[in-house]
């Protein structure tokens, strides 16, 4: 427990009382990562999973041939909420913004998908068992930038949303200006090319297997007045699980609708012949 209380004691500045309420309160929102049946981290993980094959699905299928589509490699990162994996001061700031709704409460796993999608490019390339990506990830401890980090979570953020928006899902209004999640800048943003370039081991992109999760900017992102499911940009509660079944019977519904269409296409080719 000293992971998640010993932040908001500094932060508290030694207050007993407030860094008390502030920890039980992070332990209401974490309660289902403690588990005895360990039912919690296994959801977690498998929804990781999920939105990695919706918005990384050569990762994805990479992770497959390796036998690491359980994600174990983010255990540590969802358990103590990247606790180990910033420095003090910088998972300050990334709680912050977890905190703060600005992308609903679920925003760790876009946090998880930016720090994977930054390493795509090594682990592809240069990893082939699951206990090199254990290795790989547990090394990154108190190496990762966190600027670039949530900068590029926010725009995957971003993309999802407008993905779901694109299957129905989800309506759709303009976006706000990119950088909103990183609390610095001049709201502008830097563009999906700019993140990129700040990989670890970026080679030329021309090198690289195509499908990374930030290849495109969003050019829209769902309402917040959406009802059930991913919350506007500004505040809310993101009910990430829901989103993707949505999605998913979107799809299905199409291809139902499109193998429909080719039977009839058919028989009606058969009558005119």
């Amino acid at each position: 427990m000293s992971d998640l209380a010993s932040p908001f004691v500094v932060v508290a500045d030694a207050d007993e009382a407030d860094a008390f309420w502030c920890f039980a309160s992070s332990m209401e929102e974490l309660k289902g990562n403690f588990l005895h049946d360990g039912s919690g981290m296994r959801l977690k993980l498998q929804t990781m999973e999920r939105l990695l094959q919706r918005m990384d699905a050569g990762l994805h299928a990479h992770l497959r041939g390796m036998e690491a589509l359980n994600l174990f490699c983010c255990f540590r990162w969802f358990l103590v909420r990247f606790k180990r994996e910033f420095s003090f001061d910088d998972v300050c700031r990334v709680w912050e913004v977890m905190r703060s709704g600005w992308a609903g409460d679920e925003f760790e796993y876009f946090v998880a998908l930016a720090v994977l999608d930054e390493h795509r490019d090594a682990i592809v390339r240069h990893l082939v068992t699951f206990d090199e990506l254990l290795k790989y990830t547990n090394d990154l401890a108190n190496t990762i930038p966190v600027a670039p980090t949530l900068e590029a979570a926010e725009l995957l953020y971003l993309r999802f949303r407008v993905r779901a928006a694109s299957l129905g899902a989800l309506p759709v209004v303009v976006p706000p200006s990119a950088g909103a999640a990183t609390g610095d800048g001049d709201g502008d943003g830097d563009s999906d090319a700019a993140v990129r370039s700040r990989r670890r081991g970026r080679a030329d992109d021309s090198e690289v297997p195509s499908g990374n999760a930030t290849d495109k900017v969003p050019t829209a992102v769902p309402s917040a007045s959406g009802g059930a499911g991913l919350a506007g940009p500004s505040r809310g509660g993101i009910r990430l699980l829901e989103v993707l079944d949505r999605m998913a019977a979107a799809e299905a519904e199409a291809r139902a609708a499109a193998a429909a269409a080719a039977a009839d296409a058919g028989r009606g080719g058969k009558k005119a012949q």
